[in-house]
């Protein structure tokens, strides 16, 4: 009885083992390192009015109205295509802006790591597809900090657009020719002759 309780521990101390190399093995990430190019600042497509005014004969008014936007990071991975990051709390505001509602933050927004580099800089980052309803093709990112590489920021990343290539022609003079829409003189300069 005391054997099969001590071989019980010793695969339950084994089990424990295999899972804990396993947890730890996960800890480590495939990076990728592309360079940064730049930030630009997009429209969200939505407008804020903030403006507030008194009544009566004299009145003033406070607040301000405009369009709401974020600002994209473009990354040029190794492969030559360019990808736009947006910072987690920055897609998240647009997000909600979409909605019709208006973030609400509690604390104040803090510079993200891609804010200090300059163009040409290197930086090294992980992917994961996000797997979220209605998410697309968009791509969660996580940048380790450079005080901290242990700790890392989100970010949003969005592939460059396909380009679906056109299956109609695109050369009038082909199908100029091909109609015998043009003068013969112009037909003999401008389309092959048999």
């Amino acid at each position: 009885m005391k054997h099969n309780i001590l071989a019980v521990i010793a695969a339950a101390i084994a089990l424990a083992l295999t899972f804990a190399g396993s947890a730890l093995a996960k800890d480590k990430h495939e990076y990728q390192v592309g360079t940064f190019l730049g930030t630009q600042m997009l429209a969200d497509g939505t407008y804020t009015n903030d403006i507030h005014c008194g009544s009566g004969e004299d009145y003033t008014c406070t607040g301000s109205a405009g369009f709401n936007g974020f600002r994209a990071y473009y990354i040029r991975m190794d492969d030559g295509t360019v990808w736009s990051f947006v910072s987690d709390r920055e897609n998240s505001d647009a997000i909600v802006r979409q909605f019709g509602m208006t973030p609400t933050h509690i604390g104040k927004e803090k510079p993200n790591l891609l804010d200090s580099l300059n163009p040409g800089d290197k930086v090294a980052f992980r992917m994961e597809k996000d797997h979220r309803i209605g998410a697309g093709n968009t791509y969660h990112v996580f940048i380790p900090r450079a005080d901290d590489p242990k700790k890392e920021e989100k970010f949003e990343g969005y592939p460059p657009p396909t380009v679906s290539v056109a299956s109609k022609p695109t050369d009038n003079i082909k199908t100029m020719c091909d109609a015998h829409s043009f003068s013969p003189d112009d037909e003999k300069k401008y389309c092959p002759q048999p």
